[in-house]
Order: structure tokens, then C-alpha cells, then sequence
């Protein structure tokens, strides 16, 4: 999930529309074992959720 709006401390906006299109279009590029494919794109007034496949394992954060 991707909030939109969202600005730092300075008051710039972070997650801008743009980029975020910019990543998933490359991610839906990607075929690759080792890289989580997107499955859909949903697209809400305060947020953009990225569906992912499943992957089991360990989360990236180093929490389980």
C-alpha cells in the first residue's frame, strides 16, 4: 500500500503519482525467479495498493 499526499519533514511530497506508476510498469517488465511479480493495481482515492504474488519465507524487514 502506497499513500498518496504523504510529504517529509521538508513538505516535499513523497510517492508522487508519477514514480509510482514508473515502478510498477517496470515491475510488470520483470520475469524473473527471484523478483515478486505483480498481480494487479488498485487504485483508490488516499492510496494505490500493489498486489504481489505469495512468497513464503522470512519478511524483508528481518521479522517473521
Amino acid at each position: 500500500m502506497v499513500p498518496k499526499g504523504a510529504v517529509d519533514e521538508k513538505g516535499n511530497q513523497i510517492n508522487s503519482e508519477r514514480s509510482i506508476v514508473r515502478e510498477v510498469q517496470s515491475l510488470k517488465l520483470l520475469s524473473h525467479e527471484h523478483i515478486v511479480k505483480v498481480m494487479d493495481v488498485i487504485d483508490v482515492v488516499d492510496a494505490t495498493y500493489i498486489v504481489m504474488e505469495r512468497i513464503d519465507g522470512p519478511e524483508l524487514t528481518g521479522q517473521s
